[in-house]
């Protein structure tokens, strides 16, 4: 069951839309996807007596406490729940100070204890932390013993001084990619990352942090084997949770494709 829902999550990777069930309305933001995944197992994360009295995200965090476990592990279950606090300014107070601000799904667990999780901002996309080391972006020692001695990256290293010595940086821009590719290849740089910018470095208001480790505020389990009976529901009914809305450009189908 873990694996099929981090599957299904999978299958969104890179794309804006996830398709979630025939008539299903959901908001297109981080919860709304992550409902959207869920439903697929036939549960709705978000079924408060009230819909309207929080945001998706504390809504989900509601559901963790009533059916599931809420728990701050150093390393969770593929399929659990991540929540993050501080990732935008909510109340629109000029400060990243809210809580229960952003949600994503357990990927994978490194040997090492980086965890990957897919998560929805514009569109499915993977982010990496390590609860260890929050405030860490890179790791020097991660990066020595995943980026391999590539023995091409010398060659590239002493063609590009030469093309710059002859033409200048900006007549070896090429030359330059060519060389960053040999000696720092992205699936390299990627695999030593050891938390991701969940918050822009430049924007305004930063006050806890930027990675997803310095924002991490807990994990939610809630996939148990067999599903409890009182927990499954339609899932062409799920957008029966929410009426109609007034404001119907922040709705949108993910059976669709979406637009920004």
């Amino acid at each position: 069951m873990r694996r099929q829902i981090v599957s299904i999550a999978q299958s969104g990777l890179g794309k804006r839309w996830i398709r979630c069930g025939a008539g299903m309305r959901l908001r297109r933001d981080c919860s709304g996807w992550v409902r959207c995944v869920y439903s697929h197992m036939r549960l709705d994360v978000m079924r408060p007596p009230d819909p309207h009295d929080a945001n998706g995200v504390l809504l989900t965090k509601r559901f963790v406490d009533a059916f599931g476990t809420f728990h701050k592990a150093q390393l969770p279950a593929l399929g659990d729940l991540v929540f993050w606090h501080y990732t935008y300014d909510k109340n629109r107070n000029g400060l990243l100070d809210d809580l229960w601000t952003h949600i994503g799904i357990v990927e994978e667990i490194d040997t090492n204890g980086r965890i990957a999780v897919l998560h929805y901002d514009g569109k499915v996309k993977r982010v990496y932390m390590h609860l260890s080391k929050p405030s860490v972006h890179i790791d020097p020692l991660l990066a020595q013993s995943e980026i391999p001695d590539n023995p091409n990256c010398q060659a590239q290293r002493t063609r590009y001084a030469a093309c710059q010595k002859r033409y200048g940086s900006q007549g070896c821009r090429w030359s330059h990619h060519r060389m960053k590719q040999a000696c720092a290849p992205p699936q390299a740089i990627e695999r030593a990352t050891a938390n991701s910018y969940l918050v822009d470095p430049r924007k305004a208001g930063i006050i806890y942090g930027k990675h997803t480790g310095e924002l991490f505020a807990g994990f939610g389990t809630i996939l148990q084997t067999p599903l409890p009976s009182h927990l499954r529901i339609n899932r062409h009914a799920i957008s029966s949770v929410y009426p109609t809305p007034s404001h119907p450009q922040r709705w949108v189908s993910f059976s669709t494709p979406l637009s920004r």
